[in-house]
């Protein structure tokens, strides 16, 4: 069974990982062993992975048929939306578990 407490154990397991340290390439390996891959594109080591990192956890943790996979933000957000997980109000507080998504040209 899914739980928070274990998707958040995964990933706290990858605090540090970073491009400089070489450990994303762990996470996008792990991304793209996963069948199918979305849309069928692999992540590349060079390409943002911050949602690859999202999936990767989902996959390690049995989640994916929660959240679905994806590597790039916006169809991951319309997969949320499809699941009817999707909550687009800046008023709430996070909680632990939440995943958070960011318009950065907004």
């Amino acid at each position: 069974m899914t739980t928070v407490q274990n998707i958040l154990s995964i990933a706290k397991k990858y605090i540090g990982t970073t491009e400089s340290n070489g450990g994303h390439k762990k996470i996008i390996d792990a991304y793209n062993a996963h069948k199918p891959l979305a849309v069928g594109y692999a992540v590349k080591y060079n390409d943002d992975w911050c949602d690859t990192f999202v999936s990767k956890v989902a996959i390690e943790a049995g989640a994916v048929g929660l959240i679905g996979t994806e590597c790039g933000v916006e169809r991951h957000i319309a997969i949320f939306k499809k699941l009817g997980i999707w909550i687009e109000d800046g008023k709430i507080t996070p909680k632990s578990g939440d995943i958070i998504t960011y318009n950065w040209g907004d």
